[in-house]
């Protein structure tokens, strides 16, 4: 059994997942739902808690998830180039490092990838209770076809008052925004409400 924290459009949930010998986002990338045991979920709206013993939830109901557990065969890792980039997916707005072979181009990749992606040296913004927050991960797995856009960021701009940092992204950068690629018929989740 491994914690889990995940993020879903209207609440934060804490649980425990048994996951196997398997990675984290492997399980993710074959699920359409999870069992969770000993959950927690949290409104982001007025922040009032419900517990539950247990919890089968559907993976589109994720928008991301902090990785845990075991990373993976050792042996069967590449080495990689990464790309710090800015994930839009409400209520979230999320940066972090995506990852490719160095002959490829980070975001392009993306597309070829499966649903969930992670990125190393995460940070998830959003409000809670009418709080800007921040939480920080190691690796965030995010469902990519639940995201409005995913950008290459070149600059940190400083907060307006109330707000939480955002990233400028590279106007005239040449790599894709992958949302159309994802629009245009990769697999993809249910769509975000009005």
């Amino acid at each position: 059994m491994i914690d889990v924290v995940g993020f879903a459009a209207d609440c934060r949930l804490w649980g425990r997942l048994d996951l196997g010998a398997g990675r984290l986002t492997d399980l993710l990338n074959v699920s359409t739902s999870l069992r969770l045991v000993d959950v927690r979920l949290e409104s982001l709206a007025d922040g009032h808690a419900l517990d539950l013993p247990e919890l089968d939830l559907d993976c589109d109901e994720l928008l991301a998830v902090v990785a845990g557990g075991p990373r993976g065969d050792p042996s069967r890792r590449l080495g990689t180039r990464s790309m710090r980039v800015s994930v839009e997916t409400p209520p979230y707005w999320i940066r972090g490092d995506i990852h490719s072979t160095p002959a490829s181009d980070p975001i392009t990749s993306t597309i070829r990838r499966s649903r969930w992606v992670p990125l190393t040296d995460a940070t998830l913004s959003y409000v809670l209770v009418a709080e800007p927050t921040e939480y920080q991960a190691a690796v965030l797995i995010v469902n990519r076809a639940r995201a409005l856009s995913i950008k290459a960021v070149i600059e940190i701009l400083p907060p307006l008052p109330g707000e939480v940092a955002r990233e400028r992204v590279a106007p005239g950068l040449q790599t894709p925004d992958i949302a159309p690629a994802v629009s245009a018929g990769a697999p993809h989740g249910p769509s975000p409400g009005p």
